[in-house]
């Protein structure tokens, strides 16, 4: 399990170090208030609704907005296997 650890890297190297933190804390109180959309399906995120802060598809300094859990899963998926 520590190898499989020191593979995946940080938190930070892994793209979701403070600057990350911070920006997820803004989108938090924008679903909480109901106005936000999954960037990838386009469909609304229920007011206080579960997210997932997505990065970019090829750079993961990029973060691309809230998505659906099932979504950002979805993508994660594929790109485990190209």
């Amino acid at each position: 399990m520590v190898e499989y650890e020191q593979r995946r890297g940080t938190k930070t190297q892994r793209g979701y170090g403070k600057d990350y933190q911070a920006e997820r804390k803004v989108w938090v109180r924008m679903v909480a208030e109901g106005v936000v959309s999954c960037w990838r399906c386009l469909k609304p995120i229920p007011p206080g609704g579960d997210f997932h802060l997505g990065h970019d598809d090829n750079d993961r300094s990029i973060i691309r907005g809230p998505e659906c859990p099932k979504c950002n899963l979805s993508a994660a998926g594929k790109s485990s296997h190209r």
